[in-house]
């Protein structure tokens, strides 16, 4: 699906098509925080950035990272650690004499990671597997990142929103549950791998043109 269908789904199910209640930016705004709420809650956006090492850079950027969730230095997986544990294993990194070497531990930041100790050459391999950040939807023709299989939940959750905005709170409330369980399935298919095993995409009332 693309924005459009979304839309013209929601609207049709919701019975709105002429935006009395609401309006094509509301589905925009709230199919980009599906998205993105499914993509945190399921990891269906992991990816891998590879990069080369660069000597006396311990800080490399990713873009649109949501959450970093290994990181390996030539291929020797890297040990997360907290701002504390920095302190106690790495006390004088900040300063101009600070030592090089092989890294060792990663610390995640809001834009990427970094590495420590700081790279000592520009050989290393850096390997970031994270879960990427969904781009928002805004026009009719934007795609969603996320697999087709799993664009009935953006639907759902859009119209829980309707429900919501327009105070149909038992609609709402069933539509909840429906997202719940099905964003449990996507999460459980993406850690198993899935195999032929997908969130069921059943049609919702209105689709066939019943009210």
């Amino acid at each position: 699906m693309i924005l459009s269908d979304v839309t013209t789904r929601v609207t049709r199910q919701f019975g709105d098509t002429a935006g009395a209640v609401i309006s094509t930016d509301d589905v925009a705004r709230w199919a980009t925080d599906a998205q993105l709420e499914i993509v945190r809650k399921t990891k269906l956006n992991e990816t891998d950035t590879v990069t080369a090492s660069i000597q006396g850079t311990r800080v490399y950027a990713i873009a649109n990272v949501l959450e970093v969730r290994r990181v390996k230095y030539d291929g020797y997986p890297l040990r997360q650690v907290t701002i504390q544990e920095l302190d106690a294993l790495y006390p004088t990194r900040s300063t101009s004499g600070y030592g090089q070497n092989t890294p060792t531990h990663y610390r995640a930041t809001e834009s990427g990671i970094e590495v420590f100790p700081t790279p000592a050459n520009n050989l290393g391999i850096v390997t970031v597997t994270h879960t990427k950040r969904p781009s928002p939807v805004v026009n009719p023709t934007d795609v969603f990142e996320i697999p087709e299989q799993y664009h009935e939940l953006i639907v759902r959750r859009v119209l829980e929103r309707c429900y919501e905005t327009d105070g149909q709170w038992t609609a709402a409330d069933r539509m909840h549950t429906q997202v719940k369980e099905e964003q449990g399935e996507a999460a459980h298919d993406k850690a198993t791998g899935g195999g032929d095993s997908y969130p069921a995409v059943r049609a919702l009332s209105g689709d066939m043109g019943d009210a």
